[in-house]
């Protein structure tokens, strides 16, 4: 489930907005394995219209922050960005490499020498 918080500088938040930031944002929460809190800052500055996402989910908080001429292209665009952040975090968590064996040197020695007399008693 996605909690979404928008707000609005200079800008009205219309029902289709708030729909179609929440639409953009819901692949994030599939890829995130969760359910996830996004703050939206909408606003519009003379031409420029931007867009500010906060999403926080259980493994990380992402940021992303996209200024265009259309607010829709805005959210389109940092919807994109903070889907490739999550990408990347999902990646480097599932690429995450344990320590092989034991970190006990004496372990290590019991269990390789263990290990060659079950493959010398094996040859015979």
């Amino acid at each position: 489930m996605i909690h979404l918080d928008m707000t609005g500088r200079q800008v009205e938040i219309t029902p289709a907005l708030r729909e179609f930031a929440e639409e953009k944002l819901t692949k994030l929460e599939k890829l995130l394995d969760g359910p996830i809190e996004a703050h939206v800052v909408l606003g519009i500055e003379k031409h420029r219209h931007f867009a500010e996402v906060q999403i926080k989910s259980k493994t990380g908080v992402f940021t992303g922050h996209q200024e265009t001429g259309d607010l829709y292209a805005s959210i389109r665009e940092v919807a994109d960005k903070l889907e490739r952040q999550a990408l990347k975090h999902k990646e480097k968590i599932q690429n995450h490499k344990h320590r092989q064996g034991p970190r006990d040197p004496k372990i290590a020695a019991a269990i390789e020498a263990n290990a060659t007399e079950e493959a010398g008693s094996s040859d015979d």
